[in-house]
């Protein structure tokens, strides 16, 4: 959960594009009434605990993860995916795996919410990874049933992949809709 020190420079190339998600994480404010009415939760919603902790489904996700980065013998950076119907707590089920993985001290782990893929360079990322000195990286996205975001996100898994970044795990969480 700690804060990454990023260059000025490196900054300057991220803007906008990506986001850690850690305690210090500020966001839009999210009034709980209105987060119980519906509205899109953040990381926030998690930190401030306003979303029903789904425990044994966060459990289960993360021994599989861990099971998965643990044993994994392929180059390609592994998809996982949180599916579900319209409305029925994807993003926020994501982000709380996301935030009881990072309470895991053995993970030694670091989370990204990307925010604009056709705006984010490979080479800016690949310049942070190489920075950050965790064992595990997991990159969030939102909103990829959009159909260039998605290929996007494909083409993004794909060059990561070629890096092959030996003493680092690196992999996505990602919330989808099951009936698109």
């Amino acid at each position: 959960n700690q804060n990454i020190s990023i260059p000025p420079q490196l900054l300057l190339k991220l803007d906008g594009t990506l986001k850690q998600l850690n305690n210090q994480y500020h966001n839009k404010y999210i009034k709980p009434i209105d987060f119980y009415k519906g509205e899109e939760p953040n990381y926030n919603t998690i930190i401030k605990e306003l979303d029903v902790a789904r425990t044994k489904k966060i459990n289960e996700s993360k021994e599989t993860i861990k099971k998965c980065i643990k044993n994994t013998q392929s180059t390609l950076i592994p998809l996982f995916f949180v599916s579900g119907e319209f409305g029925i707590g994807k993003t926020t089920l994501t982000l709380r795996l996301i935030y009881e993985l990072a309470k895991d001290v053995d993970l030694d782990f670091v989370a990204f919410e990307i925010l604009d893929f056709l705006s984010l360079k490979n080479e800016a990322l690949i310049e942070l990874f190489a920075k950050v000195s965790a064992k595990n990286i997991v990159l969030f996205c939102d909103e990829v049933e959009i159909d260039s975001t998605f290929k996007e996100l494909i083409e993004l898994r794909r060059e990561l992949s070629i890096q092959q970044f030996n003493e680092t795990n690196i992999f996505f969480i990602i919330p989808i809709r099951e009936n698109i």
